[in-house]
């Protein structure tokens, strides 16, 4: 798959029309939580928000099936950089490898990279990072977010990557809605997911 030729037919799309209104906000957010800044700022993320790939961390266990189909937090990493709009192999590997850090203390957490290694053993810190890689020399971000069921196909989560919309400053996204998905991509995630 083309993945920046898919990622702009997606921009184009969004453009034509952007989303509008508001998102469910889940039962079991609680008024503290920091993932409420997500709902706090909505229309700023809808009319001003970049699409993007992104690349699944870490998910409450529930968006892998449709046992409970609850919207729930997961973690991602992305890049809203244009050397990465085409490697999204890259985001793979690299949230691959943060999560392999969860519960194993063997090996020395990197200093780059220690901020969000923390944020994902503790799956309640809602915190936002951002943090750089060599290879290729980009800016990539951390967030824990909510995952709306309803803007993915089948409702689950597959594979390690989805297109993004990401707020201007970076401290909130959500999946982009299924509906601004070109449909070879659809067809491609609902089969497997998309790596």
């Amino acid at each position: 798959m083309d993945y920046a030729a898919e990622l702009c037919r997606m921009r184009k799309r969004y453009a034509a029309s952007h989303m509008k209104g508001r998102l469910p906000r889940p039962s079991w957010l609680g008024k503290d939580d920091e993932l409420n800044l997500l709902f706090k700022d909505i229309e700023k993320l809808f009319s001003e928000g970049i699409i993007c790939y992104g690349s699944i961390v870490q998910a409450n266990t529930l968006l892998f099936s449709r046992r409970d189909l609850s919207d729930c937090p997961a973690s991602f990493i992305f890049s809203t950089d244009k050397i990465m709009e085409d490697k999204a192999d890259i985001l793979s590997g690299l949230a691959h490898n943060i999560f392999l850090y969860k519960d194993n203390y063997d090996y020395p957490v990197p200093d780059d990279i220690k901020g969000v290694i923390d944020a994902v053993r503790d799956e309640y810190d809602r915190s936002s990072f951002s943090f750089r890689i060599t290879a290729p020399d980009a800016e990539i971000y951390f967030v824990t977010t909510i995952v709306f069921r309803s803007h993915i196909p089948t409702y689950v989560l597959k594979g390690r990557i989805v297109p993004m919309l990401i707020a201007p400053d970076r401290k909130t996204a959500i999946i982009l809605p299924m509906y601004y998905w070109p449909p070879k991509m659809r067809l491609k995630y609902a089969f497997g997911g998309l790596y």
